[in-house]
């Protein structure tokens, strides 16, 4: 399992006000390999509007379960 943090504070994708964390849960994803990774994300809720986001790395896309350079390979 990894842990996945951010050392900035993150504003609101909804309203741009500060967000606190509530929690965290665990997100799987599996490798070009198939080798299956779980990442710990956290949970975030605005403050201004309660709406909950969670804080995903880059290489995580929302809503899949394969790792953002399988579903768009790098040029060289």
């Amino acid at each position: 399992m990894f842990l996945v943090r951010d050392a900035e504070k993150v504003p609101s994708p909804c309203c741009g006000k500060h967000m606190k964390v509530i929690g965290t849960r665990d997100r799987k994803a599996i490798d070009r390999s198939g080798k299956k990774h779980i990442y710990n994300i956290r949970r975030l809720q605005c403050e201004q509007c309660g709406k909950i986001h969670h804080e995903l790395p880059e290489f995580l896309v929302p809503y899949k379960r394969t790792l953002a350079k399988m579903l768009y390979p790098l040029k060289l």
